[in-house]
């Protein structure tokens, strides 16, 4: 893909030198016999295979023409060429648009050709390349135009043009076009080397070899046949039904040369012509400001109208652009209205498909983790404390942890083979312990939170863990039933009871981790039951009662109730500053957790700006934590975590720079940890989705390559840690992302073979999962995107072949891509049965309606597309 600010020249491409008609000679990319040529004239780009011709092959051969001295060629195309030449009688400079000998028996060209003429010769404007003469040399026909001894506007700005240069000139363009407009003259295909420039830099509007008369005979243009330059043309226009174009499609054009002239690029860019296409139907451009912030907001608004995708939505005249331009020059108010916030918010998603419901969802889960396991997770250094008060017992174990085994308690951050033989060490220890446990309900407890502890470091998903999650929930239920013999065996209750209910929210959370909801929502009631039988006077109980609601928050979150969690999480953080924890740092991080989940809430609802606030307070406490512990890696994980989110809130308002150099912060913490200790368990989860995000950006912005290669990369490291046999939730999940993502990448880059191998395994790997958790909603909704996302890949695929309109109802490729569809709405039918779609998947669903809307119509046109065989310009 270009940069940004892109307008490079390709080998060969002729010099720059004054410059007159330029030609749109160039071969048209495949499609289906239904939609007969992609008139593109140009690349996906802001450059025309008809602008980059090769002019090293040698001499060029200059026609000759009666009455004319041909000078040099200008231009040249699948049509024909431009030259510049000399008129004999008057002594003036023209140019000759002559039509070539390979092409000149094509009557439909032909036609076109002389459509052209008789368009030229009915204008007459000052910013309108003006037509001098037109005949017939050597059988061939050719019309000879005024010679602009300037420029292009494209080979002018190449780099963003100042914003009141810009409008100012606009203005003269949107007065040629509504001049054209009021002579019942469609262009449809304004762009940048279209608009002629003189040496004083007056614009002129040229190349009419598209035109459309209104209410003509457009006999040389078919249903079904796409018309322009991709990067450029309206969406009705990249449809193919031309039937319906209106004045409305040249405002479209004239927004796109505005959004040239502004940012330095078009307002779509693919290396292919026809995923420029696609984008052209379904996505929507880069805000101007998004890639040059100095941009004006009201010339921003200006140029986003006319760049709706509904014509009604758009200005409905070139002359009612040309009026806010006035008022925008004069420092009057505009008429026209920028976006809504939550409009955007719809259309990021549309650009993202393969991130939208599933990010989400995974980011829930994510934040399950952070809430259990993760929280409760540290190094067994830190219970050094609660092993000293053991030690005051005497007990053997306390004397084991505190002594022995001191010097590897100091390795706990260090490599995962220190931490695993520590932990093994604790196992064996205790299943001796526990045969030999004397009846004092204090032993009980301790040796009760002894493995309350161990379950939290085999299980933990982020810092200082192995990873082995029914190894973790095995201790964990064992703590549990120590609570309870100790409960039973003493009056003074409240501790061994508050142990209990937090280790059945971090039981809760190990079996959300291992995808058993029932068993999470049978835990967490438990724990809020057992809240209720602590005494009044216990200072835990507020602290717990806030895990708790926590964790209903999370559910409200899956559930997609959103403005209830919000205020929960607002109330929660009201009380946090007077609530009491026997856990060291606890409080500091449940602090961090609120405002990140605060940020996911008000990100789910729309509003971006808030959700920014929010992960910018949860990084700020998440740096201070770390200033005197840089070496702990639960806190270094948290800080990356906590970007990430920031850099989620940050992309949503399509900031991508800035939300990729955020992401790249996060991913070099997590690289280095990785890097400290390769077999890590948890360092690899978190540098994979690190990873993961940064590969979505690069894909977001169109480096398609990149994107691939970060998500090969992430989808590797899942698989190994589930080869290492880790048993968690997350893993699969983030896998079933990368794989989708990476179908995607491999067909915006056009490698179809490739992405159907990624929907295959993806598609499997859901469909297994399916058969141990029916009522997976995570598992449902990736099936919906691959289902959406296929179809749309097949649809792309399906249009550089050849079909026989006659059975194109009864072809598999359309079966297929209607099956496709089909499959995906009944899996979002699937989930609204269970729950409301949020945001995300309604967005889906709404894509997939458009697609189906699109399928419809190209079949429709094909069916009726007249007998002339597919002709390619």
């Amino acid at each position: 893909m270009k940069s940004e600010n892109s307008s490079e020249e390709k080998p060969g491409r002729r010099p720059e030198s004054p410059v007159a008609v330029e030609s749109n000679f160039a071969p048209g990319m495949p499609l289906p016999a239904g939609l007969k040529s992609l008139d593109t004239t140009k690349s996906g780009g802001d450059e025309s295979t008809a602008e980059s011709i090769a002019m090293d092959d040698g001499p060029v051969k200059l026609p000759e023409i009666e009455g004319y001295e041909s000078i040099r060629e200008l231009g040249r195309g699948g049509m024909g060429q431009v030259i510049l030449a000399k008129e004999i009688s008057l002594e003036r400079n023209v140019a000759i648009k002559v039509v070539s000998q390979n092409v000149s028996g094509s009557t439909a060209l032909r036609d076109r050709f002389h459509a052209e003429v008789k368009v030229l010769a009915s204008l007459r404007h000052p910013n309108i390349s003006q037509l001098l003469t037109a005949g017939t040399s050597n059988g061939y026909p050719f019309f000879v135009m005024e010679y602009i001894d300037g420029t292009t506007l494209e080979n002018h700005a190449k780099k963003p043009m100042d914003s009141r240069s810009s409008a100012e000139m606009m203005l003269k363009v949107c007065d040629a076009v509504q001049y054209c407009h009021d002579e019942k003259v469609l262009h449809r295909d304004l762009k940048l080397s279209n608009i002629l420039l003189t040496k004083e830099l007056e614009p002129k509007i040229a190349d009419f070899g598209l035109a459309k008369v209104v209410g003509g005979n457009d006999s040389a243009t078919k249903t079904g046949e796409i018309l322009g330059t991709p990067g450029y043309m309206s969406p009705e226009q990249a449809g193919g039904v031309v039937k319906n174009m209106d004045e409305t499609c040249d405002v479209y054009g004239l927004g796109a040369v505005l959004y040239r002239m502004l940012t330095g690029r078009p307002p779509f860019v693919s290396p292919e012509p026809f995923q420029t296409v696609m984008m052209v139907m379904i996505d929507d451009p880069i805000p101007p400001r998004k890639i040059v912030p100095s941009i004006p907001r009201d010339l921003e608004t200006i140029c986003l109208k006319c760049l709706s995708k509904k014509t009604t939505s758009r200005y409905q005249s070139a002359n009612e652009m040309r009026e806010d331009l006035d008022r925008f020059l004069s420092g009057r108010p505009i008429k026209a209205r920028p976006t809504g916030l939550a409009v955007r918010a719809g259309k990021w998603v549309r650009r993202n498909p393969t991130v939208s419901v599933a990010s989400a969802i995974i980011l829930v889960a994510t934040f399950l983790g952070v809430l259990g396991l993760a929280s409760y997770n540290r190094a067994l250094s830190v219970e050094l404390d609660r092993s000293q008060r053991l030690a005051k017992s005497g007990s053997d174990f306390a004397n084991w942890i505190t002594g022995t085994h001191l010097s590897d308690i100091a390795e706990i951050a260090g490599t995962t083979n220190s931490r695993t033989d520590l932990v093994n060490k604790a196992k064996n220890y205790l299943e001796v312990s526990l045969k030999d446990m004397p009846a004092d309900p204090k032993y009980i407890w301790r040796l009760g939170n002894t493995y309350q502890q161990l379950g939290e470091n085999i299980g933990g998903i982020r810092a200082n863990s192995v990873l082995d999650l029914p190894e973790a929930r095995g201790a964990m239920k064992r703590a549990i039933e120590l609570y309870d013999q100790a409960i039973q065996s003493t009056q003074k209750r409240d501790t061994p009871l508050a142990l209990k209910i937090e280790t059945l929210l971090g039981l809760s959370d190990i079996e959300a981790n291992l995808g058993n909801s029932k068993e999470c929502l049978s835990r967490l009631k438990e724990a809020e039951t057992s809240i209720g039988e602590l005494s009044p006077a216990s200072e835990y109980a507020g602290y717990l009662k806030m895990l708790a609601e926590i964790r209903q928050v999370d559910f409200l979150m899956l559930a997609n109730e959103h403005p209830k969690a919000i205020v929960k999480l607002e109330e929660l953080n009201e009380t946090l500053p007077n609530l009491k924890s026997f856990r060291s740092g606890d409080l500091k991080d449940k602090e961090i957790l609120i405002e990140i989940k605060l940020g996911a809430c008000h990100g789910a609802t729309g509003d971006f700006k808030r959700a920014e606030a929010c992960n910018q307070i949860a990084c700020g406490l998440a740096r201070e934590r770390i200033m005197n512990e840089k070496t702990n890696v639960y806190y270094q994980i948290s800080l990356a975590d906590c970007l990430v989110h920031l850099a989620d809130s940050i992309i949503s308002q399509e900031r991508f720079e800035e939300a990729l150099s955020v992401y790249q912060e996060a991913t070099g913490i997590t690289e280095k940890l990785v890097h400290q200790n390769p077999t890590g368990v948890d360092g690899r989860i978190a540098h994979g989705e690190k990873l993961s995000r940064v590969a979505t950006t690069l894909q977001t912005m169109g480096r398609y390559e990149e994107a691939e290669k970060v998500y090969v990369t992430a989808a590797n490291m899942m698989r190994n840690l589930l080869e290492d046999g880790c048993e968690d939730n997350s893993i699969n999940q983030n896998l079933l992302i990368y794989l989708q993502s990476l179908a995607s990448a491999s067909f915006l880059q056009g490698k179809y073979e490739r992405s159907r191998t990624f929907f295959d395994e993806h598609e499997e790997l859901c469909k297994a999962g399916l058969k141990d958790v029916p009522d997976s909603i995570f598992l449902i909704n990736q099936l919906a995107e691959n289902s959406l996302s296929r179809a749309l890949m097949e649809f792309s695929a399906w249009a550089g072949a050849e079909a026989n309109p006659e059975t194109i109802e009864e072809s598999p490729e359309i079966g297929l891509i209607r099956r496709c569809l089909s499959e995906s709405k009944a899996y979002y039918d699937q989930i609204a049965e269970h729950q409301p779609l949020n945001h995300y998947q309604q967005n889906q669903v709404e894509q997939l309606n458009q697609i189906g809307q699109l399928v419809d119509s190209t079949v429709d046109q094909m069916k009726n597309a007249e007998s002339d065989p597919p002709t390619d310009l």
